[in-house]
C-alpha cells in the first residue's frame, strides 16, 4: 500500500471544483520534515513511527512559507509542528487549529505558545460557540482553537 493516492485529496480537490474556490492543494503530509513520512491506514490517518501508507512530508515554511491564515487538522501533529513552526511563520495572523489531545499530548503543554502571542478562542462543544480560551478548559476530547494576533 506504499504511496498510495489518498481520497481525501480527491474528495478536497472535487470540493473546491464544485465550489468555484481556488486553492493550493498538496499531496502531502504536514510535519516537522521535507520528506516521507509513515501513515496509518485509517480514514483519519495519522503519522506514526511504522505505518501502511507512506506518503511525502513537507513543513509549513516549505508548503507555503507566506501563508497568512493557517488552518491545520493534523491528526495529533500539531503538538510538533507548531512548537517546531511558528517563530518562522512570521506573516500568519490567523491559526485556525484542530487540537487532538492523547495521552501524550496535552493542550496545556501547546497552547501557552499560542495565548502568549494570540488572542485565543475554542470551540465549547456543549455550549455550541467559541469562546475566549479558559486556562481551565477540560482537554479531554479534541476542540478547534482559533487564535488571532492581537
Amino acid at each position: 500500500m506504499r504511496g498510495r493516492r489518498c481520497v481525501e485529496f480527491d474528495i478536497t480537490t472535487v470540493n473546491l471544483a464544485l465550489n468555484d474556490f481556488s486553492a493550493m492543494v498538496k499531496h502531502a503530509a504536514v510535519s516537522t520534515l521535507d520528506g516521507v513520512v509513515q501513515f496509518t491506514g485509517e480514514s483519519n490517518g495519522r503519522v506514526v513511527e511504522r505505518g501502511v501508507i507512506e506518503v511525502p512530508s513537507l513543513r509549513l515554511t516549505t508548503l507555503c512559507p507566506d501563508a497568512t491564515v493557517v488552518k491545520l487538522d493534523i491528526e495529533g501533529e500539531e503538538f510538533k509542528v507548531i512548537p517546531d513552526q511558528l517563530n518562522a511563520m512570521t506573516n500568519v495572523h490567523t491559526w485556525i487549529i484542530e487540537v487532538h489531545p492523547w495521552k501524550t499530548r496535552n493542550p496545556q503543554e501547546l497552547l501557552p505558545l499560542l495565548t502568549s502571542r494570540f488572542e485565543t478562542h475554542w470551540l465549547n462543544k456543549s455550549a455550541g460557540r467559541f469562546e475566549a480560551y479558559p486556562a481551565d478548559a477540560d482537554w479531554s476530547t479534541h476542540t478547534t482553537v482559533i487564535c488571532q494576533k492581537r
